[in-house]
């Protein structure tokens, strides 16, 4: 029995892995605008059993096709993507925002879940990105109908460095609705705000530079004009933004840093990671030493801690560990924190089993508050 439930646990957490790929994927891909389609729900936090109303619109203008199928498809704890609803060959028109669906939540769920809007190939399914013409997305949660949400000091959330921040901004911050940015005008408007912990995503260019963008395929293409393929450093600094902000490599990011003295780093490499962090311990200087490095597996961490990195954190989002693995990991070596995803957070089996090792624990992307209270109320340290 043992044994069965040993060979379960990781079946499903190998599952749990390749969706949760895919979700990460198919999010990109749809929080870029990929074109003419809304999606929306009436509320973002549901007590179990409620409903949720699903409304959506289309643009016509904005999809070059005539004929598709649409559909309405559900993501809940387990990752897994399941067709609410689905309309088969219809003549790609104008839609405005009007109810489409309408889902009840069991009395038992608890977590984030999400909804897709999508337009397809006809007569293909509806869940492979690959069929896809056109997709939206929206995110609501449900939490406890007894969750008490008290009033916390905003003040408390952005802490000067060494503290531990409850808020860290992802991407560099959203800055005029742009996430993900990592630009320079996200890092100076979020600073003033009271940020002092940014997480950046580095990517190599084709000359083996590191900049700050989060991929190369969609990110890429979205926040700069004529963008195609991996550029040069010199090709990606001589890119024009379509917002008007301005692009970071790493050595700009270093002058950054230079004028904002109390502003941490936090590395979120998404390619050659131990290289990465190897070449930024040799170029930083002293500048190294506010640089707070994610590793993506627990190989990772002695070379990591051999360049100098003395706070580091394990993000759980690429790993293939079940949680007896995951807590061993943390009994036997002290890292500075460790993350994992919202939907893993809500599903993982005891959230406090984490945090008894003494490692700070976080959760991301979470960009409401009642979310943030009820994780901190499980003894989440962040978001």
């Amino acid at each position: 029995m043992i044994f069965l439930m040993r060979l379960t646990a990781r079946f499903l957490n190998t599952f749990w892995l390749a969706s949760v790929a895919t979700l990460i994927c198919l999010f990109v891909w749809v929080q870029l605008g990929v074109c003419g389609l809304t999606i929306s729900v009436d509320k973002e936090i549901y007590a179990p059993g409620e409903t949720i109303i699903i409304s959506t619109s289309i643009d016509a203008s904005q999809i070059k096709v005539d004929r598709g199928d649409l559909a309405v498809l559900r993501i809940g704890l387990d990752a897994r993507i399941i067709p609410v609803l689905v309309e088969r060959n219809w003549v790609v028109a104008d839609r405005p925002p009007a109810e489409m669906a309408t889902f009840s939540m069991k009395e038992k769920d608890i977590g984030v879940f999400s909804w897709l809007f999508v337009l397809c190939y006809p007569g293909k399914d509806p869940i492979k990105v690959k069929n896809w013409l056109a997709a939206a997305a929206t995110t609501a949660y449900v939490l406890p109908a007894d969750t008490a949400f008290p009033p916390e000091k905003q003040a408390s959330f952005f802490v000067e460095p060494p503290k531990s921040p409850v808020l860290i901004a992802h991407g560099g911050g959203e800055y005029q609705g742009q996430t993900v940015s990592n630009t320079k005008e996200a890092l100076d408007y979020n600073y003033t705000k009271g940020h002092r912990y940014f997480e950046v995503d580095l990517n190599w260019t084709s000359d083996s530079h590191l900049v700050l963008v989060h991929d190369w395929q969609y990110n890429y293409k979205a926040l700069f004009t004529d963008a195609a393929g991996i550029p040069s450093l010199k090709e990606f600094e001589s890119k024009c933004m379509k917002a008007g902000t301005t692009q970071l490599s790493l050595v700009s990011l270093y002058r950054w840093l230079r004028r904002h003295p109390n502003a941490i780093i936090i590395t979120d490499v998404k390619r050659r990671n131990v290289d990465a962090l190897a070449r930024i311990s040799k170029t930083a200087g002293v500048l190294g030493q506010r640089f707070i490095a994610q590793i993506y597996e627990p190989s990772e961490l002695e070379p990591v801690r051999a360049l100098g990195f003395h706070k580091i954190i394990l993000t759980l989002y690429r790993i293939n560990m079940d949680e007896s693995q995951i807590l061993t990991f943390l009994r036997n070596h002290k890292i500075f924190a460790i993350t994992l995803s919202v939907r893993k957070a809500f599903a993982f089996f005891n959230l406090r089993n984490l945090k008894n090792t003494g490692v700070r624990l976080y959760v991301h992307t979470i960009n409401h508050p009642k979310v943030l209270h009820y994780f901190r109320q499980l003894g989440v340290d962040g978001v």
